[in-house]
């Protein structure tokens, strides 16, 4: 079983300056390359880990595509995640559930937003964040 992805190990975000209402949203196209589909596998599931109190007052927002989607034109499917990005879970079993491929070489689009709450407080001036994602496919 494989997957990859599109950013070539770069950042997905990298944002400064943000103020309380802004959102950012980037996009990431994921492949399955395996030959294990559909009933036999558990799913493709989306973790991570964060850090910073800023970490702790953000939002994420995590919409996919159908299979075959793109980040060129994306169109939102399903929600994947939407809550604090802090309480993103942070292995397989606590993750969100993306999609699980049918078929192998599938490639479905994900679409994150990441958004400061115009409710943030003057507390999370200057502070920073970081948060890091894993998406796991497995049997």
């Amino acid at each position: 079983m494989s997957l990859t992805d599109d950013d070539g190990g770069t950042a997905l975000f990298s944002v400064t300056d943000m103020v309380p209402g802004d959102t950012e949203t980037a996009c990431i196209e994921v492949t399955y390359t395996g030959s294990i589909v559909g009933a036999d596998l558990a799913g493709l599931n989306l973790y991570g880990a964060s850090s910073g109190a800023l970490a702790a007052e953000l939002d994420l927002d995590v919409q996919r595509s159908a299979a075959g989607g793109s980040c060129a034109a994306f169109a939102s499917a399903a929600t994947v995640y939407s809550g604090a990005l802090s309480s993103l879970g942070t292995d397989f079993a606590t993750g969100a559930a993306g999609l699980t491929p049918s078929a192998a070489n599938e490639t479905v689009a994900y679409q994150f937003s990441v958004t400061l709450p115009s409710t943030a407080t003057d507390a999370v001036q200057g502070a920073s964040g970081a948060a890091s994602f894993t998406w796991e496919v497995t049997t």
